[in-house]
């Protein structure tokens, strides 16, 4: 099957704030959708990949929605920066799975997303025919949390996509040791947005309030009993060997609570990995098909 041409869509929140969502929807499609919720300052773009290969899966095409949240890539900004919270985000997930008339989808989410998804599974646990969860987990370290409040508060606008390639590899280097520099092009453009044909950042920068009562003394957060609602959904973990934001100890104890879980890991890579590797595309597509047979069973 040929490539799917994405199209954007906008729906509105209930509070008339106006969300983007970048679908990739082929003509004849499975019954199940998916989802893709990006992490804190991301947006649609980490998922074009991911999203093109499902969507255009021979045998068993998906329509694929991947949300940008209020205050990020192409949705509205919010006039108050203290709606930026998950509770927030999730009801605006909510609000476009309603308009789409979805009623149950595959869930991936990177970061943030992940958050989402396993408040979701305390919310609305039909809604999940299956979950990914890239880099997150029910204990989310300090650590991380602090490199991305250092990161945030570094990053400048661009002058042309070089100088992004530069600030992109500046701070991911040491995440990203193996990435060529194709790779870092990339990064790049998924990073930031383009006005005018320069890169820009296109999320709200008072999202960086949410970090200001991180430090290196805060305790990790801790989200086990959100974890529990997924162990009746057939659950993946994929983690960044590098990574300071979900811990392998936190992995191997996830294990342990889901009775449907597997993880990967994916070497070379911190927070969080790039889903545009073929191996792991297959193996997410993998997975939710898994899914679904043991659904059927």
């Amino acid at each position: 099957m040929s490539a799917v041409s994405p199209v954007s869509q906008y729906f509105t929140a209930l509070d008339g704030l106006r969300l983007h969502v970048r679908r990739h929807k082929p003509d004849a499609s499975s019954d199940i959708p998916v989802l893709c919720l990006p992490g804190l300052t991301r947006s649609h773009r980490d998922f074009d990949d991911l999203a093109e290969h499902l969507a255009s899966d021979p045998l068993n095409p998906r329509d694929v929605l991947c949300l940008d949240y209020r205050g990020r890539g192409l949705s509205d900004y919010d006039k108050t920066w203290e709606n930026y919270t998950v509770f927030q985000e999730l009801a605006d997930v909510q609000a476009v799975l309603t308009a789409c008339n979805i009623h149950r989808a595959h869930f991936i989410g990177t970061s943030r997303g992940g958050l989402l998804i396993m408040l979701m599974a305390a919310s609305r646990p039909g809604a999940l025919a299956s979950a990914t969860l890239n880099d997150v987990g029910p204990v989310i370290e300090t650590t991380g949390l602090v490199r991305i409040k250092r990161m945030l508060a570094e990053l400048r606008e661009p002058k042309d996509w070089d100088d992004a390639k530069g600030l992109v590899m500046r701070y991911g280097k040491p995440m990203f040791p193996g990435f060529s520099d194709q790779d870092w092009a990339k990064f790049a453009r998924q990073t930031f947005g383009e006005k005018e044909g320069r890169p820009a950042i296109d999320f709200d920068r008072k999202l960086e309030k949410l970090l200001d009562a991180i430090g290196t003394g805060t305790p990790p957060v801790q989200l086990w009993p959100q974890f529990e609602g997924l162990k009746p959904v057939k659950t993946l973990c994929i983690r960044g060997a590098l990574s300071a934001l979900l811990l392998s100890e936190t992995v191997e104890k996830m294990q342990e609570a889901h009775p449907a879980f597997s993880s990967i890991e994916i070497p070379d890579q911190g927070h969080a990995p790039v889903l545009w590797d073929r191996h792991l595309l297959t193996a997410i597509s993998s997975h939710i098909k898994d899914a679904e047979k043991a659904h059927r069973v």
